[in-house]
């Protein structure tokens, strides 16, 4: 009788910590697995936010590939499409954990540094704007680095 009630508990231990991690995965990062830049910017729209791609890349240094630039709302994010997800995880990798350096660069200016990625992608927001942390956090998951 014991031990069918404690294994009665731990069963419902067990199934309510899973429904924790999956809803918890379905509210933030159920996007993770992005692996065509133009599935992200549908699901930035999916979202709600209004995205604007820019047409241009521009080298964002120290990282090995350059940075695609899109406004959500009105805040600027960068970013930096890899060929593969090793690639983009070795880099992210360099990134320290407030995400003033990365390397052995440090990045200059007035920083509120978010690092995110998601599969082959390394997005990099500067800014505070709650909306645009929330829609970053909806769509790729939990920031990698930063403020």
């Amino acid at each position: 009788m014991r031990i069918k009630i404690s294994l009665g508990i731990l069963l419902i231990l067990c199934t309510l910590l899973l429904a924790g991690i999956f809803s918890h995965n379905l509210a933030y990062g159920a996007n993770k697995h992005i692996k065509d830049y133009n599935v992200l910017l549908a699901q930035f729209k999916a979202s709600g936010a209004t995205v604007r791609p820019q047409h241009a890349t521009h080298a964002f240094q120290p990282f090995s590939v350059p940075a695609h630039q899109i406004m959500i709302n009105k805040g600027v994010v960068d970013v930096l499409v890899y060929r593969d997800s090793k690639s983009a995880t070795a880099e992210a990798a360099t990134i320290s954990p407030k995400g003033f350096i990365i390397g052995n660069a440090i990045m200059e200016g007035n920083l509120q540094p978010h690092f995110y990625r998601s599969e082959r992608f390394i997005l990099f927001y500067n800014g505070n704007d709650p909306t645009i942390l929330h829609i970053l956090m909806q769509v790729v998951g939990k920031q990698i680095a930063g403020v």
